[in-house]
């Protein structure tokens, strides 16, 4: 239980994190109203992924889930930081 806990806490801090980061760079707003989405956004993500955590038993299911949409999502951001997609 504390494993599915600690990874679930950290890929989801992880891929709210690059996410929240990819609407940053794809919508332009203002630094309110992104605090705002990223606050309400990151909550329902992190309850999301916890729930996806707890609801299999075995940990391998959730990070089939959850890795590929990180790795999306920081090759993403690694093409907006490098300035190849603008």
């Amino acid at each position: 239980m504390w494993a599915k806990t600690l990874i679930g806490f950290v890929v989801s801090l992880v891929l709210n994190l690059s996410l929240m980061v990819n609407i940053a760079y794809l919508l332009p707003l203002s630094r309110q109203v992104y605090l705002l989405i990223g606050f309400v956004g990151g909550i329902l993500l992190w309850a999301a992924i916890m729930t996806v955590f707890y609801c299999h038993d075995r940990l391998a299911q959730p990070l089939k889930y959850c890795l590929p949409l990180l790795v999306v999502s920081a090759a993403v951001n690694a093409l907006f930081v490098t300035g190849i997609l603008v």
